[in-house]
C-alpha cells in the first residue's frame, strides 16, 4: 500500500515536473504549447496561439517606455471613454488619418 503511494508521488512528480521549473529566482511554467517565465528580471510570455487577458476589475499596464506593435491591425477602444494623451509632444501618423 505504502508503495503504490510512493510510485503514485513520484508519477505526479514527474508529471509536475514536465510543466514547471524552478532554478535559484527564476520560475518557468509551461508545455508544448507555450510557456510563462518569471525571472527575477523579466517575464516573458511565449505561445504560437492567442493571448488572453480577462479581468472583472481593473487591468493596469504600467513601465518606463511601453512599445505596442501589431502585424496586420491594431484597435484600442473604450466602451465609455478613450483618451489618448501626453504631457509632450503626441504624434498620430498613418497613410490616411482620420478623425470623427
Amino acid at each position: 500500500m505504502l508503495e503504490e503511494r510512493v510510485d503514485t508521488l513520484e508519477s505526479t512528480i514527474a508529471m509536475l515536473m514536465q510543466f514547471f521549473s524552478m532554478e535559484g529566482n527564476n520560475l518557468a511554467i509551461g508545455n508544448k504549447a507555450g510557456r510563462l517565465e518569471l525571472k527575477a528580471e523579466e517575464v516573458s510570455i511565449d505561445t504560437a496561439g492567442d493571448i488572453s487577458v480577462t479581468s472583472k476589475a481593473d487591468v493596469k499596464i504600467r513601465g518606463l517606455t511601453i512599445d505596442n506593435n501589431a502585424d496586420a491591425g491594431f484597435t484600442a477602444k473604450g466602451s465609455a471613454t478613450a483618451e489618448l494623451s501626453s504631457g509632450g509632444e503626441t504624434t498620430i501618423r498613418g497613410a490616411m488619418v482620420m478623425i470623427n
